[in-house]
């Protein structure tokens, strides 16, 4: 080593080893990132308000509104299957509740240009229902009705398959 030659025993960084380095680094990179984004559409997609301070404002009362509704033991059940919205609501005696009114609003997450409110239609059954064809994918539903004077809400999501049937996520 003395005379300044490189013996072959020793190692030499060349661009291979360059590219290599390069490739891994920023190959760890994009899978985090494609790891981090499938995390993320799987959980929940975040909240838009209009107005955040009105929003805060509202929040304790909200709150407050949750919390005598399921004092009142109802229990709701929504299915989408065949382009038809059906909501079925019950007390804690298992008797199905009717609306007087009851109203939804669908559209996709974070994305409002496509929302619409529906009015659901009463069914003999005392279920209500909403006839509306949602595409593939995953769709945000805000349901808010009257019930004999008592308020009723609940916000879900749902993610439709290819075959037209939907999930409650």
């Amino acid at each position: 080593m003395s005379s300044g030659v490189f013996s072959k025993s020793e190692f030499r960084f060349t661009g291979k080893h360059m590219l290599a380095s390069m490739l891994c680094f920023f190959g760890v990179i994009i899978a985090v990132n494609f790891y981090m984004a499938s995390l993320a559409s799987k959980s929940w997609t975040g909240l838009i308000v209009k107005n955040s301070y009105v929003a805060s404002q509202e929040y304790n009362s909200e709150l407050q509104k949750a919390a005598d509704q399921k004092t009142r033991g109802w229990k709701s059940s929504i299915n989408y299957a065949a382009g038809t919205l059906v909501l079925t609501l019950r007390n804690q005696n298992n008797n199905v509740l009717t609306f007087d009114k009851v109203i939804a609003e669908i559209g996709r997450p974070a994305f409002e240009q496509a929302d619409k409110t529906l009015q659901f239609m009463p069914l003999a059954t005392g279920s209500s229902k909403i006839a509306i064809h949602l595409e593939q994918g995953i769709w945000a539903i805000k349901i808010k009705g009257d019930v004999a004077g008592e308020t009723y809400r609940r916000d879900l999501r749902i993610k439709v398959d290819a075959s037209g049937k939907g999930k409650i996520l």
